[in-house]
């Protein structure tokens, strides 16, 4: 008899546990995080660090924790040996460990930003259990959207030389000038060397002379300003509102756009973007930016490259439309730069008409060669290589 009481109170007590356990144990518990750094460029590695608070009372001797990270971020892990390897795509981390009352758990990630965007950090699935295993309860923490957990990934300008090769010389026999608007044989003088200059433009007198590297600088061809038209679509048939099949391609042109306004703004020319993306201008359907000129607008030009949503607008061929109306009505713009995913008939014959108006024109195709149409000989086209 005394037996089955204690069996019986044993029993209650298990019950009357496990019902507090369900009912508290998801109480007063605490998620936050925050980075170290709150702007990077491609490729950089961040400090996440994450804390996880017990507030109550009440111990938590089971607690697993499911990191989630955006896509475009990913964990980097080390292996046995202590070298650090980063899991490709690996958003993912699971841990174990017990919380005490009144207590925390700080930690540490380190985490690699392999695509420019601008990212939330603080999402995380919780799963708590009592020491016997038998209440498992969950719970998803979001941590509300602050300074402290918002990474700005910048994007990282490319090499256009290593890049690219133009349609005319595939082989790649002869050395391509990537001179956007400067006519190399009218001299205007040198300046100091700066990361990005072409080797070709150093010039060796001056840099005997000044003991350090000098490049020259030419004249320009025509006014000291130019557009640059980003082709969202990834694909000659996308619907609008929706993200484009080939993100890597169009990831590629948001570097070729950041190489492209590092070189203008090195030079102070005037340059803005237009593409087919979101945009808040309430009379186009369409972004187009304002002009950036100085080498000081160099970071507020790739905060607005990080800041493009995969979301296309409108389909190019009425982004394009109204790009010639405008020049045909009032001719503005003399230097263009299309930057396009792949060329079809409605880009070549943009690219023909805009030509005819006295524009100059340049396309950076991020599709190989393969993909390429027959091209007509007067278009000035650049395709990815192989590499």
């Amino acid at each position: 008899m005394p037996f089955i009481i204690l069996a019986i109170g044993a029993i209650l007590l298990f019950l009357i546990r496990a019902a507090y356990f369900r009912k508290r144990a998801l109480n007063n518990i605490v998620y936050k995080v925050h980075t170290d750094r709150h702007e990077v460029i491609e490729g950089d590695d961040i400090y996440l660090y994450e804390t996880i608070g017990n507030g109550k009372s009440m111990p938590l001797p089971n607690v697993r924790v499911d990191v989630c990270l955006p896509d475009g971020l990913d964990f980097c892990l080390y292996n046995k040996n202590g070298d650090m390897t980063t899991v490709s795509h690996m958003h993912n981390v699971e841990s174990l460990f017990v919380l005490k009352p009144q207590a925390a758990v700080e930690r540490r990630w380190r985490i690699r930003a392999s695509r420019r965007g601008i990212y939330h950090l603080g999402e995380a699935r919780m799963v708590v259990n009592d020491i016997f295993g038998t209440n498992k309860l969950s719970a998803f923490y979001d941590a509300p959207k602050e300074e402290e957990n918002t990474l700005t990934v910048l994007p990282r300008a490319i090499d256009l030389e290593e890049y690219f090769i133009p349609v005319s010389d595939p082989m790649g026999e002869r050395t391509t000038d990537f001179s956007l608007i400067t006519d190399p044989i009218l001299y205007a003088g040198s300046r100091e060397y700066r990361p990005g200059d072409p080797m070709r433009r150093i010039n060796q007198k001056a840099t005997a002379r000044m003991h350090y590297p000098m490049v020259d600088i030419n004249e320009y061809t025509e006014q000291n300003s130019f557009d640059i038209v980003f082709n969202l679509q990834s694909r000659g048939r996308e619907d609008v509102g929706d993200t484009p099949e080939s993100r890597e391609q169009v990831e590629l042109g948001v570097s070729v756009c950041a190489s492209v306004f590092e070189r203008a703004l090195c030079e102070n020319i005037p340059v803005r973007m237009i593409c087919n993306t979101t945009s808040e201008n309430d009379d186009r359907d369409y972004f187009v930016s304002g002009y950036f000129s100085a080498s000081s607008d160099n970071l507020e030009m790739l905060r607005m490259l990080a800041a493009i949503e995969m979301k296309l607008s409108c389909r190019i061929e009425d982004m394009l439309g109204e790009l010639l109306f405008e020049n045909e009505k009032d001719p503005t713009c003399k230097n263009l730069v299309l930057i396009t995913s792949y060329i079809d008939e409605t880009i070549t014959d943009f690219a023909l008409r805009m030509m005819a108006l006295g524009v100059e024109v340049i396309i950076f195709a991020t599709s190989t060669l393969r993909s390429m149409p027959e091209l007509p000989k007067e278009l000035k086209v650049f395709y990815k290589t192989y590499k």
